[in-house]
């Protein structure tokens, strides 16, 4: 996402002082999101290629692990879920 990102005009340094926003909303604030007929209106042109792109399930799992579970950001309800899933399920070792 960071390369659509750069492609939509946003520098390294635009990037970097914007680190706790999202990818995605960085893109949607350049990018915007389409509207359906529009879309399909689009992809019926002629030379026009669609393509999606997918990350590995097991890589979605681990990211979101990150993200969600070993660094929420504050006051969020994943902050809140964390914290009970870590006393209930660390080891008190």
């Amino acid at each position: 996402m960071n390369i659509f990102n750069r492609l939509a005009g946003y520098t390294r340094l635009d990037l970097k002082r914007r680190k706790d926003t999202p990818p995605m909303v960085l893109a949607r604030e350049k990018y915007g999101r389409p509207s359906v007929t529009n879309l399909v209106e689009t992809l019926s042109l002629p030379n026009t290629i669609g393509f999606l792109i997918a990350r590995h399930p097991y890589e979605r799992l681990v990211s979101a692990y990150r993200d969600k579970i070993l660094e929420p950001k504050r006051h969020t309800i994943y902050d809140e879920i964390s914290k009970h899933i870590i006393v209930r399920y660390r080891s008190q070792d």
